[in-house]
């Protein structure tokens, strides 16, 4: 996975990810605002990639692709 973000980052796509990760920050569901269901809700996400783990970003997860 960490490979693949250069390439879409290349090809003019803006990454981002929770914390720990190095792109554009973006909160977790629970964190606030704005978070990925805002932004897919707004348009702004072309598509998710989500590696999950633990049952917090297993909820989050579900709640994401419920969207």
């Amino acid at each position: 996975m960490p490979h693949l973000a250069p390439d879409f980052a290349a090809l003019g796509f803006n990454i981002y990810a929770t914390a720990g990760t190095p792109v554009i920050k973006l909160f977790k569901l629970a964190e606030g605002r704005p978070h990925v269901l805002d932004m897919i809700k707004n348009g702004e996400v072309s598509f998710t990639i989500n590696t999950s783990a633990g049952k917090t970003p297993r909820d989050d997860e579900v709640k994401i692709l419920l969207l």
